[in-house]
């Protein structure tokens, strides 16, 4: 007997969670799948975040009981009947907290080990593809882990270091000619 009080009890608790919970599923779902993400990757957001932030809504309501009232109000001039539903302020926050937190946490599973890492390695190596540049040379001319190149000086050093006969051969005379122009005169 006391089992069928509890599953009604949870049940009650589902019911009131699941409209918000599946709204931010869904719409999370959806931005992950705009965003890029495959179709089972942005089901799984979006299943991943309905349960959390129903989770989390049942947990605020069941540790605030009054934030969540439901009020039947009567006018008494038409006698209309009107129901109003009153939530916590906390749980539009936890709602977003737990929909950036299983989305953050969830990336690294669904998406490989850094997205970002992989996606910068492949635009280095499209870019020494299309300039006919080599990647080797292409990676030593950027900052550790960017696209950044790296900056005046430092980037004249680093031209000095390489021999003249290995990157100057993948530059037009006039492109070489321009790159002697804004040189430092002392480091070349």
């Amino acid at each position: 007997m006391a089992s069928g009080k509890l599953f009604e009890r949870l049940l009650g608790a589902a019911k009131q969670v699941a409209a918000p919970a599946l709204t931010s599923g869904g719409l999370t779902g959806g931005l992950a799948l705009l965003t890029g993400s495959s179709v089972p990757n942005a089901l799984a957001y979006g299943l991943a975040d309905t349960a959390a932030s129903g989770g989390s809504l049942a947990l605020l309501r069941k540790l605030r009981p009054g934030s969540y009232r439901t009020q039947t109000l009567r006018d008494v001039n038409t006698g209309e009947t009107k129901t109003t539903t009153s939530t916590s302020k906390l749980e539009v926050p936890l709602n977003i907290a737990a929909s950036i937190g299983t989305g953050t946490l969830l990336s690294g599973v669904l998406e490989g080990v850094n997205p970002q890492s992989t996606q910068i390695a492949q635009q280095i190596e499209q870019r020494s593809l299309l300039n006919n540049f080599p990647i080797e040379q292409q990676l030593s001319t950027l900052s550790p882990g960017t696209q950044s190149q790296l900056s005046g000086t430092q980037f004249e050093q680093l031209l000095n270091q390489v021999p003249r006969n290995q990157w100057m051969n993948y530059l037009s005379p006039e492109d070489q000619e321009a790159i002697y122009g804004v040189m430092n005169p002392r480091l070349i």
